[in-house]
């Protein structure tokens, strides 16, 4: 029988294969823009501590340095699934959280300047596990979700039919209970840390470079972020993402403050350090459950607690499912 289908069975060239090997594919870190700046983080040493006081006046007052940003000078705005994270805040929850922003001459400069912040942090208490975090007087992440537990969201799974538990166990051979987890954990296969350049061509139109394989999803999360602006994303060459380059909003805001201030492009490119320790990617679960089983395989019944670990906080929190 002959092969009339158009894709099954034949070889399929990449679009983008000749680009690849002849490098003209454009990755994130190849683009640059007339007057870029090169924008930088400080980063917090503690999991959980209050901004007292930061001193930028040094930092601020290097050659070549052309904004030096605090919350005190971002948008309170909040975004992520749910609205919950600033950019910026007088809060640091995890080692490694933002703490302030400068944009630079050059990455050199940026990094002098980040090191002549002073910052004086009051150290608060922090919790490591998911189950610690919902035991009473632990301490509070964000003050709008007590005893740090994100509400129901919207429901994933609309026709599942829930039987009778107890009657299912009765019936089972074998009852077998368990827990099952994976940690929240970096993912540092890509070879091309996160990063993006972003510019606005007017006061209300922000336009972002980004290498993401999730356009719409960054569209999405940043519309409670910018309010009415009017943002336009472009992908660069995405490479590898192994599931970590969905969306990558929070540089893409360190970039946007950085050039609003300075009306002036900005590149935030990550260091493979700061991938580790500061990139949002996948969440932990922990599932404790019974399963009853007959001896024939079929499962009778399943119950337990899954608790899924946001960590300090996540662009895309999770959503309950049922």
């Amino acid at each position: 029988m002959a092969n009339n289908y158009r894709y099954i069975g034949k070889d399929t060239p990449r679009k983008d294969a000749r680009n690849i090997v002849t490098g003209r594919a454009q990755f994130l870190d190849d683009v640059s823009l007339p007057n870029m700046l090169i924008g930088k983080v400080l980063r917090s040493p503690l999991p959980h501590a209050n901004i007292k006081s930061i001193d930028v006046s040094k930092a601020a007052a290097l050659p070549g340095v052309h904004a030096v940003l605090t919350y005190k000078d971002v948008t309170d705005a909040t975004w992520g699934i749910p609205v919950h994270m600033k950019l910026l805040d007088k809060k640091v929850r995890f080692v490694g959280d933002a703490v302030a922003l400068v944009a630079a001459d050059t990455a050199e400069i940026a990094d002098e300047a980040v090191e002549l912040i002073k910052v004086e942090y009051e150290p608060l208490q922090a919790c490591y596990n998911v189950e610690e975090a919902l035991q009473p007087g632990q301490p509070q992440l964000y003050d709008q979700y007590p005893n740090n537990v994100i509400p129901q969201i919207t429901k994933l799974l609309q026709n599942v039919v829930k039987g009778d538990i107890e009657k299912g166990f009765a019936e089972a051979d074998e009852i077998i209970e368990g827990t099952g987890f994976y940690e929240c954990f970096p993912n540092p296969l890509p070879p091309e840390p996160p990063g993006v350049v972003a510019y606005w061509e007017n006061p209300d139109k922000l336009v972002a470079y980004v290498a993401c394989q999730s356009l719409g999803l960054n569209k999405y999360l940043a519309q409670p972020f910018f309010r009415m602006a009017d943002t336009r994303f472009i992908a660069t060459q995405c490479g590898g993402s192994y599931g970590t380059k969905n969306a990558n909003m929070t540089p893409v805001g360190f970039a946007a403050e950085l050039s609003k201030a300075t009306r002036r492009p900005v590149k935030i490119y990550y260091t493979k350090e700061e991938h580790f320790a500061a990139f949002s990617i996948r969440l932990s679960c922990r599932i404790n459950a019974r399963v009853g089983i007959k001896k024939d395989g079929t499962v009778t019944a399943v119950a337990g607690d899954w608790l899924v670990n946001t960590g300090s906080g996540s662009e895309a929190a999770p959503m309950r499912l049922l």
